[in-house]
């Protein structure tokens, strides 16, 4: 695969619990895990990398919260 950031990458995805998956990437020397958590008003993303990890939380957008006049000008 290629990533957003253009690396070419092995990866294996799966599911351990109902609600959450796992990506394990390898490029060269390099092994990333990328956990995404789905919850009923969010969604969890952790990343560990080279020894490095990071935290990214995504809420849901519902009714009118999608339809607001930012992405009505769009």
């Amino acid at each position: 695969d290629i990533t957003m950031d253009e690396r070419r990458v092995e990866f294996v995805m799966h599911q351990p619990k109902s609600n959450q998956w796992v990506e394990l990437q390898k490029s060269g020397d390099t092994r990333t895990t990328i956990t995404r958590d789905f919850l009923s008003d969010t969604m969890r993303v952790g990343l560990i990398v080279n020894g490095v990890s990071a935290l990214s939380i995504f809420r849901r957008r519902v009714g009118d919260d999608f339809d607001s006049d930012e992405t009505k000008k769009r």
